[in-house]
């Protein structure tokens, strides 16, 4: 099965919290095909400065919390922010942006699943609105927080 994780979902694999344990399972099978946007590498690498400002990481322990992340990302293909992937994006803000809370960045994470997701692909997200999105595109949805842990 092949497994396409946006930011929200990506970050279960270093926090543990409710979803955590449907994330491992999916990345521990080895039967899995897992894909990232290359824009979840920045958003954790944001995600790690906003947690050192606010104290909840210390400095000494930001080196480990980026090893972790390429402990992570060996797991995933990454695939590449592109002119097409940006046009897309702002071709889904426009087409659901009206009547979905759709944000910048969501809208590359969903153009990029768009542009690599073949039939049977899962887009595994824990924000609600990017889950009613995929749906209303006629693609499915995985929220690991719907999941029992």
């Amino acid at each position: 099965m092949n497994y396409f994780f946006d930011s929200s979902a990506f970050i279960k694999l270093f926090h543990r919290e409710k979803g955590t344990r449907t994330v491992i399972e999916i990345v521990k099978n080895a039967d899995n095909k897992l894909w990232i946007s290359q824009l979840a590498h920045v958003e954790y690498h944001s995600a790690l400065m906003r947690r050192l400002r606010d104290g909840t990481i210390r400095r000494k322990d930001l080196d480990g919390a980026f090893a972790e992340l390429d402990v992570g990302l060996s797991h995933f293909t990454t695939e590449p922010l592109t002119h097409g992937i940006i046009n897309e994006a702002k071709r889904m803000i426009l087409q659901w942006g009206e009547k979905y809370p759709i944000r910048s960045l969501d809208a590359i994470h969903l153009a990029t699943f768009g542009y690599i997701a073949e039939d049977e692909w899962l887009f595994v997200s824990c924000d609600l609105h990017m889950c009613e999105i995929i749906k209303a595109a006629h693609w499915k949805c995985l929220n690991p927080l719907e999941q029992i842990d």
